[in-house]
């Protein structure tokens, strides 16, 4: 076990984490509906106990998995959700709450329970649905710390 797990005698001590990380390169060059796929396909990996998604203009902030690690440690049936920042400094959620636009994949961590996980749905708002069925099975814990930085955006010039 490593210090961490030692701190906080955590259950996740021996487990696998996988983090699914899209890149504009994957992004463009494989499309939405085989990314949405992707995520579906890392949600049924037997040997991954800790499920984290987020797309290529995500970044994580430093000290960020160890939050997740720490919250789902002290309740294992709750699903951690955190606030991210948008390059202007808006943050989501702006209430804590399950509502649509009000979560964002990055933000939540959830455990790799295959008989109990939604599916990733092929909606641009899936981040939502997947949330709202985990919803029907674990607690939502909502924490104000902010764990994710969104990543600007070349603004398109036209003209």
């Amino acid at each position: 076990k490593d210090e961490y797990d030692q701190k906080y005698n955590s259950p996740y001590s021996d487990k696998r984490i996988y983090i699914f990380n899209i890149t504009e390169e994957t992004y463009s060059s494989v499309g939405e509906k085989y990314l949405i796929a992707l995520k579906e396909l890392i949600r049924l990996f037997p040997m991954v106990d800790i499920v984290y998604s987020h797309d290529d203009d995500d970044i994580y902030l430093p000290g960020a998995l160890d939050k997740f690690r720490e919250k789902l440690t002290a309740n294992p049936d709750h699903i951690p959700v955190f606030r991210f920042r948008y390059p202007d400094g808006r943050l989501v959620w702006t209430e804590p709450g399950l509502t649509c636009g009000n979560v964002g994949s990055a933000i939540f961590a959830v455990p790799n329970d295959r008989e109990r996980l939604p599916r990733w749905g092929t909606r641009y708002e899936a981040d939502f649905d997947f949330l709202e069925g985990c919803s029907k099975v674990w607690a939502i814990d909502w924490h104000d710390a902010v764990v994710c930085q969104v990543r600007p955006h070349e603004i398109a010039v036209s003209g």
